[in-house]
Parts: structure tokens; C-alpha cells; sequence
């Protein structure tokens, strides 16, 4: 078994403790000169020197932690990487004259260790230079220091040193030591103006590679393979230095900088990192907080565009494929308001506006807690938790159960006697506002033309926005209702009242009961065969208990053994562990391979790519797939090996595919984009393809002189 990085930071740490009897004890006498007596192990060396014979005037002390290392051992930077622990000197009882010790780093190297763990270390005769403020300038200095550092090699041992200096009062000549504290000391970075250098930017592009671009005033007398950017961000992060390219005159450095997974996009966007470029002798250091590059979200949209848009495209989400579940709630509420007076119909409709507007907001409240919670949320993002989906197929098994006559729902008696009193009509008007919620959850799994790009700008602001972007698809959505509200008299164009309503009923009925079908299968794609299974046969026994003609004193008990029974069938996939997300991509057409966001731009410089996002949840992606993607002339191309098929599955939550969607500005699927030689940063086709569309996506990529 190859263990990760993790376990292998676990076993390292294992060795650190069956190594610690190997310690050396470190020397307690004091050198005469300006250093200390040098502390040995099997494989290292270790003192403190002075570059001063004396304190003279100085505030501060030039001093040098320099160790001395066998081949093949090393010791680690200020931020160590994926594993070790960089040095650490404490001030002991016994030092005077001594304020504080401030360690300089100079530049490190970046290691790869045991194949893949990333860290930065430096190796053989090493000095780490550090400063040592004193509490009276002038005075005589004793430094009694506690020194633990890691020593490495295939396992790493930890080193305890207590190193004893004394600086004496005098004129404070230049030492031996003089010279290597002070070529310690040039290795440094230093500040970005006093390393020559205009500007050094970083960008994360949303996926896992943070940029780092520098501009010089100089040429830099630097290889690219010399040139390594070294970030340190938030804990937990962890990063390594990529492919460096310098611009025709020098002056121009970028270098890619990968983040090493697992890990949360949110983290990284808007973060403070320091950025250390080692670019030959040029080395600079900046804190600086990263953006999401290449632009920003929204590109360039304003809140009032972006509601506006919003209107639209709630109004065409009426249009679209996942709204067909729900076909047959809106048809029973149409058929159920013709012959009624026109204020009844009115203010039905205006409940059923209510609960879609209503659900909406909810569902804005749900993606910003979401992500202040520091996750992923996304459009349609409820569709990835198991437990959500089997509540709604006990929900739509009881919708069809009530539209067919098999049974009837009966709330509680305190509740009815509510209802009488504030008047005959209420009943009718709850179930209305409750209709228009759960058709709405049902209708966003999937985004209409337009949502995709409001709900992206909205996603990447602050509550406000994202609650009016979300009000914006509500009315939009609720706008067929408002009108029936407004101009009842419309209804007139539907036929009387007859027999032929409960026949259209029971096929409604019929139509409910192949959504549950279908959430089922969405739940076992998601949560395994089990609890699929489970959630089926709780739900069969949810409709039984409320279907069972029962003597009033009896409902009680009867709706309290269905209730239990909802409440079983959503538990039911905590039953079971969930797999891995894109399972079902890997598993389907062999014409598409599993998407890496991250290799989708190397693969585009060389051939054209055709990425396609999709999730068992999402009607309009299954549309996609059996009209377009699956069908000539695209599966020609990709059977040709003119183009390559990425497909991505986001049934389950995955930060990649989040952070993918969320770099093209989108946070729904369907998600389709062609890149190519001629489209190197991607073109994002229309939520709803044609095959015309695709084609032409595509010679555009294969043209490299399209920019």
C-alpha cells in the first residue's frame, strides 16, 4: 500500500520520537572567542557565532546560527512545507544583556521529498543569520539559548542544543565570522523596491495555480529554472513552485505555483500570502492578497443589470426541462381555479407567487450561511446532499398519492379550527403558498439562459446582492402567477369543470409518481443501492399511514407512524457512506474521460477539448446529452479524435469542479466549454446546446489566430 503525504507525516513524526534518545546534549561551556563550542551528533554540528569581536555602540548583535550537516541531511525553512519543523531559539535564564533574538532567512531551496512531498529546506554548511537586540548598548552580552531544530534524512531526528555566547564590551571589530554571517545575510530577500523590482502581483485562477508575475527594473541574470516562488498562505495550505517563463528582455518573471490538494478555494481567493520570488541574486518578499484572476466576477456587471437579468431568467426557467417534474402541480392548481369567483382565484394565485418568492429567499439565506461557513455553494447545490433528495421523493410519492384520491392529508385539528376562523378560503390558500415552494425546489436543479450568469456575480458578493439576485429570479419565476393574479379572467379560456378532470388528474398523478421514480434514481447514484432501497419502501409506508381510513381519535396516532415514516426515508442515506464524486463519469461513455480542471489548459494548447459539467440531478444536462452531445455531428468529432471529451460529474460535492465553474463565473450546470489553440482561455456554450453551436465552438478553437 503507497501511503499519502499525510501518513507519511505521521510516520515521520513516529521517528522523531524513537530518534529523540539520539540527541546530542549540548555544550555548557562558554567559548573566549566569538562563538560557542560547537554541540555534535552522528550527522550534524551546531554553534552560535558572532560577527562582532565585541558589542561596541550597537543596539542589535549580527549573529549566526551555523550548522553543519552530513550529505543527504537538511534542516527546514520558516515555513517548512508539507512536513518538518523549522529551528526555534529561546532565550534561557542566564543571558544578559539580552532583549530578543530575530531570525533571518535567508532563501531556501524547494525539495521534493519521497517522490512528492513538497518542503523547503536548506542543506550542507549552513548558517542562519539572526539578530540580537540588546537591553543597554555597549554593556557586555552573555546569550544562553535553547536551540531545537529537525535534522533529516529518510527519517528526522529532533535536535536539542543549549549554546552559551559571550560578547564582550569594546570596539566592535569585524570577526572571523564576518564574512559568512554577512554572505548569510545578502541571501536575505529583501523588500520589493530594494530588490529592484516594480511590481510582483499574484492571481489564483480559481482551479489550484496561483500566478506569480514580477516586472524588473533590470534584466534578471536568472534561468527560468533558476526562478522559484515560494507562498505561504493560510494554515493548512500548502504550495509548490512550477514552471517559470521571463519575458524576451528580462525584465517580465511568471511562474505557476500549484496548490497542493486537498483544499478550499475560498481559502485562497482573497487571502493574505507572502510571496518570497528567488530569482538568482534578486530576492524579494512581499505580503500581498491574492485575487482571483484573469478578471473579476461578473465581468464588469452591475447589481441592477444583474437583477434584471435575474427577472429573465426566472421567467425562462418556467421553460425548461426541470421544470416538467412539476407539470403536473401547475396543471391541478389551473384546473382547480377554473369556475371559481375571480377574488378566490386571485388570491390563490397570489399564495402559490408568495410561496415561490418565499422559497427563494430561503434558499439565498441557505447559499450565504453556506458559504460564510467557509464551503462551496452553489446553484442547485441542495441536490448534492442525499438526504434532500430523499425528502422530496416521499414528498412527490405524496403529492401523487393526493392528486390520484389514494389518500388525504389531514392537519391537525388546532390547525384546521385556525384556519375556519380566519376564513374559508385559507386551507386552499396554504396548500397554494406549499405548492408554489415545492415547485420551485423541484424547478432549480438545473440553470435557464442567463441564471447561470446572474447567479455567478451573485455568489462572488455579499448577502445584499445575493438576496436581490435571488428576489430577481423569485418574481421571475412567480411572474405566470401574477399575471392569473392580476387578470383572473385569462382562466376563462379552459374548459368547465367535468368528469374529465379526474381522469387528467389520475395521469397527473401518474406524472408525479415517474418524478419520485426519478429521484430514486438520482438518490441511488448519490447514496448507493441500500439506502435507495430504504428510502423507497419508508416512503410506500408514508402514503399507506395517511392513505388508511381511520376514525378521527385514531389520525393522530396514523399521522404521527407517517411522519416517522418521512422522517426514516430522509435518514436513510446517512445509512451508508457516500462514493466518490465522478464515479458516474468514470464509469459511463469511454469517448469521455474524467475531467481535471487542472490539465484542461495544457491539453488545449495542443488539441481542442470539450469540457461538459453534468449531474443525475439535472434534467437539462440529460437533454444535452441525448440531443447534442450524443448524437452526430458532435459524437462524430469525438470519435474521430478531432476533439477530446472532459466530462465532470457534480452529482456529489466536489471543490474542484466548484472552483472550475466558479473561474468562468458560473455556480450551475449544465456547464459546456470548448478550448482549443484558438480559444486558449475556454468559450462557454449556452445552457441549452445545439449541435450548430458545438461545431462552430469548435473550429474556433482549432484556429490559433482567433484571440
Amino acid at each position: 500500500m503507497i501511503a499519502s503525504p499525510r501518513l507519511r507525516r505521521l510516520s515521520r513524526t513516529a521517528g522523531l520520537l524513537v530518534a529523540f534518545g539520539l540527541t546530542a546534549p549540548g555544550v555548557a561551556g562558554a567559548a573566549p572567542g566569538p562563538a560557542s563550542e560547537w554541540a555534535a551528533g552522528d550527522s550534524w554540528r551546531t554553534r552560535i557565532v558572532s560577527a562582532v569581536t565585541a558589542t561596541g555602540t550597537r543596539a542589535t548583535l549580527p549573529l549566526g546560527l551555523q550548522m553543519d550537516l552530513d550529505e543527504g541531511w537538511h534542516i527546514y525553512w520558516r515555513s517548512p512545507g508539507e512536513a518538518g519543523m523549522p529551528p526555534t531559539l529561546s532565550i534561557e535564564p542566564g543571558s544578559e544583556n539580552v532583549a530578543a533574538a530575530e531570525f533571518l532567512w535567508p532563501a531556501p531551496q524547494q525539495s521534493i521529498e519521497q517522490g512528492e512531498l513538497v518542503t523547503r529546506t536548506y542543506a550542507g554548511n549552513v548558517l542562519l543569520p539572526f539578530r540580537l537586540h540588546l537591553k543597554q548598548p555597549g554593556r557586555p552580552t552573555t546569550l544562553v539559548a535553547g536551540i531545537d531544530y529537525q535534522v533529516c534524512d529518510q527519517i528526522c531526528i529532533p535536535v536539542r542544543v543549549d549554546a552559551r555566547l559571550h560578547v564582550p564590551a569594546g570596539t566592535a571589530a569585524p570577526s572571523p565570522h564576518a564574512r559568512p554571517v554577512a554572505e548569510a545575510e545578502a541571501r536575505v530577500p529583501v523588500s520589493l523596491e530594494a530588490a529592484g523590482f516594480e511590481r510582483l502581483d499574484a492571481g489564483f485562477d480559481g482551479i489550484g495555480t496561483v500566478r506569480v508575475t514580477a516586472e524588473s527594473l533590470f534584466a534578471l541574470n536568472a534561468a527560468p529554472d533558476e526562478i522559484t516562488a515560494l507562498l505561504e498562505g493560510p494554515e493548512g495550505l500548502f504550495f509548490r513552485s512550477g514552471p517559470a517563463t521571463v519575458s524576451a528582455d528580462g525584465k517580465v518573471v511568471s511562474v505557476d505555483v500549484a496548490v497542493l490538494p486537498p483544499f478550499d478555494p475560498e481559502q485562497i481567493a482573497g487571502a493574505d500570502l507572502g510571496v518570497t520570488l528567488v530569482a538568482g541574486a534578486a530576492n524579494a518578499y512581499r505580503e500581498l492578497v491574492v485575487g482571483v484572476s484573469p478578471a473579476p466576477a461578473g465581468n464588469g456587471m452591475t447589481v441592477g443589470v444583474a437583477f434584471l437579468l435575474a427577472l429573465l431568467g426566472g421567467l425562462i426557467l418556467n421553460l425548461m426541462p426541470c421544470v416538467l417534474p412539476v407539470l403536473g402541480i401547475k396543471v391541478a392548481r389551473l384546473i382547480d381555479a377554473a369556475g371559481r369567483d375571480r377574488a378566490t382565484v386571485s388570491a390563490s394565485f397570489l399564495a402559490t407567487a408568495a410561496g415561490i418568492v418565499a422559497s427563494f429567499g430561503l434558499l439565498a439565506s441557505l447559499v450565504a450561511a453556506v458559504r460564510a461557513g467557509g464551503l462551496t455553494a452553489g446553484w442547485g447545490f441542495q441536490f448534492q446532499v442525499p438526504g434532500f433528495i430523499a425528502f422530496l421523493a416521499v414528498i412527490v410519492l405524496l403529492f401523487a398519492a393526493v392528486l390520484a384520491g389514494v389518500c388525504e392529508i389531514r392537519l391537525p385539528v388546532r390547525v384546521n379550527r385556525w384556519l375556519h376562523q380566519t376564513g374559508g378560503n385559507a386551507k386552499g390558500h396554504v396548500g397554494a403558498f406549499a405548492e408554489g415552494a415545492f415547485a420551485t425546489v423541484l424547478a432549480t436543479p438545473c440553470t435557464a439562459p442567463v441564471v447561470g450568469t446572474t447567479v455567478g456575480f451573485a455568489l462572488t458578493r455579499g448577502f445584499g446582492d445575493i438576496a436581490l439576485v435571488f428576489l430577481g429570479l423569485g418574481l421571475g419565476m412567480a411572474a405566470p402567477w401574477l399575471l392569473v393574479a392580476a387578470r383572473p379572467g385569462l382562466l376563462a379560456v379552459l374548459p368547465r369543470p367535468g368528469p374529465w378532470m379526474g381522469r387528467l388528474k389520475l395521469v397527473l398523478a401518474l406524472l408525479l409518481l415517474g418524478t419520485a421514480v426519478w429521484l430514486l434514481s438520482v438518490l441511488h447514484a448519490a447514496a448507493g443501492l441500500i439506502p435507495t432501497v430504504l428510502a423507497a419502501g419508508l416512503s410506500v409506508l408514508a402514503v399507506l399511514a395517511f392513505a388508511v381510513r381511520t376514525p378521527e381519535r385514531a389520525v393522530p396516532a396514523v399521522r404521527a407512524a407517517g411522519l416517522v415514516a418521512v422522517f426514516m426515508a430522509v435518514l436513510a442515506p446517512a445509512l451508508t457512506e457516500r462514493g466518490p464524486a465522478g464515479e458516474t463519469a468514470r464509469a459511463g461513455d469511454p469517448l469521455w474521460l474524467p475531467l481535471d480542471p487542472a490539465a484542461v489548459s495544457a491539453m488545449a494548447t495542443e488539441r481542442v477539448v470539450l469540457v461538459d459539467v453534468t449531474a443525475e440531478w439535472c434534467v437539462t444536462c440529460v437533454v444535452n446529452k441525448r440531443l447534442v452531445l450524443d448524437r452526430a455531428p458532435v459524437r462524430r468529432l469525438l470519435e474521430a479524435g478531432e476533439v477530446v471529451g472532459l466530462r465532470g460529474d457534480w452529482t456529489l460535492p466536489d471543490p474542484a469542479i466548484a472552483a472550475y465553474l466558479a473561474n468562468h463565473h458560473r455556480l450551475g450546470i449544465p456547464f459546456n466549454a470548448v478550448y482549443g489553440p484558438g480559444l486558449p482561455q475556454g468559450e462557454v456554450l449556452p445552457e441549452l446546446l445545439s449541435p450548430t453551436a458545438v461545431v462552430e465552438a469548435v473550429e474556433r478553437a482549432k484556429r490559433a489566430d482567433v484571440r
